[in-house]
């Protein structure tokens, strides 16, 4: 190699070390905020009603639409602007002007939702049960937005310990305990709702402990740093990526509200419960390899190094698809039992409306981290436009569906909608960046392990007769299969298994992988 193709593998290795070692960190993170998450779902889809459960979910459908306003896409400004300051006092004056403009709004928009919770319940969804849950979501929307933001801050420093801390353990755990000591009390919906929101609360406030100590920001420096050049600088980045989070969220969402509306709650919560399942294949993984994806690849784009971003993109779209597939095939060639296990007979019905909302997520993986990368490089205004058409596109076929078709309307709206998406941004990516991650290494062995998948499927065997530990097992068959056709083809990188040894070293363990495997590198 040359003293530049030095330095290139040099600094690949370290980026994909520092994601490889934060994925294996939030990967753990992940799997226990998943695990106490889904036990907070199934608590509440077991213990209430599902037109109950329901109501929650539109309850939380709500704050999550009206806190991308709040938040004014200022997170993930954060983790743009943060990378590229060179000073701690520069850093500091960032986080104090997106901490005034977030404040500001997450009060003006709380207190809007509250006064308005009767209008909400009753005129758009003919139901006043929702009042007070609409409201209990209204008073923790800036306590929520607080804590966003902290995560934001985290992933600016790309520092990770914190934000399993907050994200991971803290705010799932604290939202199950209440949940199970509200049900022990004997507490309705309202308290339910009551205990799931309150947990911001406590998150929020261990958030700016935490964003202190690794930054030495405190909450008076909100009161007297900012300015008006700095809170321009980040509204012209983030205002088009809130316009798109919002609309994205919109796009998410309007099922759970459209089947509010043409359908009932238990229309809602049994989609909902299906929607839960299928975006845990996205969940659990993408989080953890795409932490520290966004600032990497902004710090990349900053020194023009084209060459590294494709080959951190290639690498990191691999790891997801591989790492995700298997829990994709437990959950399509067992819906039943996957539904049963995790929540309860009750919610089977909805297991056609899980298979096509899973083929719809994961397509919708193959493209790569498309979002993630097209904010790294500043391309929000485009980001807005095309979730502007996927809403536009979600929006419609929703209503053409659901007064028809119910909750498999909603589905075939939402998996359209989330492939029209990032087949859009990875075309654009394409075009001017040239960037893209459909080389050999990973188009080959994706595609046979599709074959795979569809003769499996296809075959003559009674999957819905068979266990959810028998799914398991076969999943897990899947997970080898993919890994040994990605060897067999040749698709693994030397930087890769040089990242595999640095891991294992780090972890204590004395083994060699790169000379095991080195005949299988490209």
């Amino acid at each position: 190699m040359s003293s530049d193709e030095d330095a290139d593998y040099s600094e690949i290795r370290a980026a994909l070390g520092s994601i490889g070692l934060s994925a294996v960190l939030i990967f753990g993170a992940t799997l226990l905020s998943q695990g106490l998450g889904f036990l907070t779902r199934v608590t509440m889809a077991r213990y209430l009603p599902v037109d109950g459960y329901g109501i929650v979910v539109i309850g939380l459908s709500v704050l999550n639409l009206f806190g991308l306003v709040a938040l004014a896409g200022m997170p993930a400004a954060l983790s743009r602007y943060l990378p590229r300051r060179e000073t701690a006092d520069e850093r500091r004056r960032i986080l104090s002007s997106a901490f005034q403009i977030v404040g500001v709004l997450s009060v003006i928009t709380g207190a809007g939702i509250f006064l308005t919770a009767k209008l909400l319940a009753t005129a758009v969804f003919g139901n006043p049960d929702l009042v007070w849950i609409i409201r209990i979501f209204a008073a923790i929307l800036p306590f929520y937005a607080i804590f966003k933001m902290g995560l934001g801050g985290f992933r600016g420093y790309e520092t990770t310990y914190p934000r399993i801390l907050t994200q991971n353990v803290l705010r799932p755990g604290l939202q199950l305990a209440g949940i199970l000591l509200f049900v022990s009390l004997g507490y309705g919906t309202t308290g339910i709702a009551f205990a799931y929101a309150s947990a911001f609360v406590v998150a929020a406030a261990v958030g700016m402990g935490l964003l202190y100590r690794v930054s030495e920001f405190s909450a008076w420096e909100v009161l007297r740093r900012g300015s008006i050049s700095r809170h321009k600088e980040l509204l012209l980045f983030s205002v088009p990526l809130a316009a798109s989070g919002a609309i994205n969220v919109v796009a998410k969402h309007s099922d759970l509200i459209l089947l509010g509306m043409f359908k009932s709650g238990t229309e809602v919560g049994l989609y909902e419960v299906a929607f839960r399942m299928g975006v845990f294949v996205t969940l659990l993984f993408t989080p953890a390899i795409g932490y520290l994806f966004q600032p990497i690849i902004s710090r990349f784009d900053a020194n023009a190094d084209r060459g590294k971003m494709d080959k951190l993109y290639t690498v990191t779209t691999r790891w997801i698809v591989v790492a995700s597939f298997p829990v994709f095939a437990l959950f399509f060639l067992f819906p039943e039992q996957s539904l049963a296990f995790f929540f309860s007979e009750k919610y089977v019905a909805s297991r056609w409306a899980l298979r096509i909302l899973l083929v719809g997520f994961v397509i919708s993986l193959l493209p790569g981290l498309t979002g993630m990368f097209l904010t790294a490089v500043g391309e929000t205004k485009i980001l807005m436009y095309i979730s502007a058409g996927t809403m536009f596109l979600n929006v419609a076929i929703n209503v053409i569906l659901i007064p028809s078709y119910g909750i498999i309307g909603a589905a075939i709206a939402t998996a359209t909608a989330r492939i029209f998406n990032n087949v859009v941004q990875s075309y654009f990516i394409y075009r001017k960046y040239t960037v893209h991650p459909f080389n050999r290494g990973y188009v080959i062995p994706t595609a046979l392990m599709g074959i795979v998948f569809v003769l499996l499927f296809a075959a003559p065997i009674p999957f819905s007769n068979l266990s959810f530990g028998f799914g398991v097992f076969v999943a897990v068959g899947i997970g080898v299969i993919h890994l040994t056709l990605v060897l067999v083809t040749r698709s693994i990188y030397s930087v890769e298994l040089a990242l595999i040894d640095g891991l294992l070293n780090r972890l204590g363990i004395a083994a060699s992988i790169s000379k095991s495997l080195q005949r299988f590198v490209r």
